[in-house]
């Protein structure tokens, strides 16, 4: 009777431990810029405020419109720079993480390329996080 009781309660517990789970993991995830992307462009560079302090990785989110995104090209504060081949359409509402290479990197701005929207009548938003 006893050890019933005990698993009663734990799963009874099991949706506030998995809120407190995800509020975890999404505070550890700062937006650092949405950007329209262009129906003429191949590319777009979005600039990164170099008072957001050190990521080590970062989150892309496409909202409206499917994408192909050929790569991102990542620019530091040092200079360095860090290109990631994706060679795949993003869904929308899909996230993928690239983590940075090295430890924690200050980002000043993330080049997309990519082909043209799938619909270019409808609006296709990059939604770019950065993970502390």
């Amino acid at each position: 009777m006893m050890g019933r009781r005990v698993v009663i309660a734990f799963l009874a517990s099991l949706p506030t431990l998995a809120v407190a789970g995800a509020a975890v993991a999404q505070s550890e995830w700062e937006l650092l810029a949405r950007q329209r992307i262009a129906v003429t462009a191949l590319e777009e560079t979005v600039p990164v405020d170099p008072s957001a302090g050190v990521f080590s990785a970062v989150g892309l989110t496409m909202r409206g419109n499917d994408l192909y995104l050929d790569r991102m090209r990542l620019r530091f504060d040092d200079g360095d720079t860090q290109e990631i081949v994706v060679g795949e359409v993003l869904r929308h509402g899909e996230q993928r993480i690239f983590d940075l290479d090295g430890n924690t990197r200050a980002i000043i701005a993330i080049v997309l390329i990519y082909r043209r929207p799938m619909n270019p009548m409808a609006d296709t938003v990059a939604e770019l996080h950065g993970r502390r």
